[in-house]
């Protein structure tokens, strides 16, 4: 087959990834790039920015997921070396470089000893991080949940207003509540140590959906951890390299994700609601031109690599945190968001 300017479909399709590849780079160093300075996150805070975390690329295209178009809450799954807490940062950093503290706040739970979101816990979004997975203080953060949702179930019967969104065009600037994502890296762990803790966060979920509450669930082993109250509120799954077919079902509803190869980290399979699921390459915060960068070159779909020039490292967490911190000193933020 070939185009009616007698190019062939095969070269056409490599020099149409080749111009694509700048154009793929350009908007994600805007959303999290090379250069990213409190400046930068200042202008995306005052725009007021979607909810919208940009977690990779596809064929040249960004791929991202609106919590609020997609949502409310995503389950994440991925094995040992897939890349799924380097996954977890992209996905929190790229909404706190987006959206500003007074209208997002995280609550992070990290049942692998801190080692996957401690890093997270600096920004001024944070307005909690808890790494003990004793059944006291999961009681306790569940507790503060469902207190949390019984405030804002009062301050929006108070003006009428049927969900958040309508709360916050109702009421004064100042008084508006932000949405609460509360990430769990590694929930079969919290499923196995507190049995109930599970059908509480789903009850929670269920109840938070029009109240502003997002849950991020990431686990290594969705097979049997993913139960039916999961599926029925959890509209999003992300699922890099996992063990079985079963696994990739569980969380995409394919067995794509069973064939991600060990040596592709940060490949994965996303499903959003009404679309097929789409496999994409997710960016990267880390600033070592080994590893993989914020913004990776198209090469694994050239069949000549070095002719595309590879782009500069990603600017690192820390450098992310540090310009998201300094937006908010500059904005006047707190340090840290109220628990």
């Amino acid at each position: 087959q070939f185009l009616p300017d007698l190019l062939g479909a095969l070269a056409f399709h490599r020099a149409a990834l080749r111009l694509a590849l700048p154009v793929a780079e350009k908007p994600l160093a805007g959303e999290l790039g090379t250069a990213v300075e409190p400046a930068d996150v200042l202008k995306a805070w005052d725009q007021n920015s979607p909810y919208r975390a940009v977690i990779g690329h596809a064929g040249g295209r960004l791929v991202g997921i609106d919590l609020v178009e997609d949502g409310p809450h995503v389950l994440v799954a991925g094995t040992t070396g897939s890349g799924k807490s380097e996954l977890l940062r992209t996905f929190v950093s790229s909404l706190a470089c987006q959206v500003s503290p007074s209208r997002l706040n995280f609550l992070l739970i990290d049942f692998k000893g801190g080692s996957g979101l401690a890093s997270l816990a600096d920004l001024p979004h944070t307005a909690g991080f808890l790494t003990d997975l004793s059944q006291e203080n999961v009681s306790r953060a569940l507790t503060s949940l469902r207190a949390e949702l019984r405030r804002r179930e009062c301050l929006l019967a108070g003006v009428h207003a049927e969900d958040l969104n309508e709360f916050n065009k109702r009421t004064a600037p100042g008084a508006a509540l932000p949405r609460l994502v509360v990430v769990v890296d590694e929930f079969r762990m919290l499923a196995d140590a507190v049995p109930n803790a599970i059908q509480e966060l789903m009850k929670i979920a269920a109840l938070g959906r029009s109240l502003g509450l997002h849950l991020v669930m990431a686990t290594q082993r969705p097979q049997g951890a993913v139960t039916a109250d999961i599926r029925a509120n959890v509209s999003a799954g992300i699922c890099l390299r996992v063990q079985s077919a079963t696994d990739s079902r569980d969380v995409v509803g394919c067995d794509d994700a069973a064939a991600i190869p060990a040596s592709s980290p940060g490949m994965a399979v996303l499903r959003l609601p009404g679309a097929a699921p789409l496999t994409f390459q997710a960016s990267s915060t880390t600033a070592d031109p080994q590893q993989l960068p914020l913004v990776q070159t198209l090469e694994e779909f050239l069949s000549t690599p070095a002719q595309v020039a590879k782009p500069p490292p990603g600017p690192g967490l820390e450098r992310i945190i540090n310009a998201v911190k300094g937006a908010a000193l500059s904005a006047g933020f707190p340090e840290k968001a109220q628990s």
